[in-house]
């Protein structure tokens, strides 16, 4: 969770470990024709969002 104020971004929760998505995922069955490297693809992105957001975090 993040929120922006005047254009500043704080993190208001910090993870040490991110979910994996394919275990989400996997719960609703209407993703049930979703490939592997559709999933990675999306933990690699999912992933990459957090990091940025973290970078820019106004401190």
């Amino acid at each position: 969770m993040f929120e922006a104020i005047d254009g500043e971004i704080k993190v208001a929760k910090k993870v040490s470990k991110v979910k994996s998505i394919e275990e989400y995922l996997k719960m609703q069955g209407r993703f049930r024709n979703i490939t592997k490297e559709q999933v990675e693809y999306l933990e690699t992105n999912a992933e990459n969002y957090y990091n940025k957001l973290i970078e820019t975090e106004v401190k």
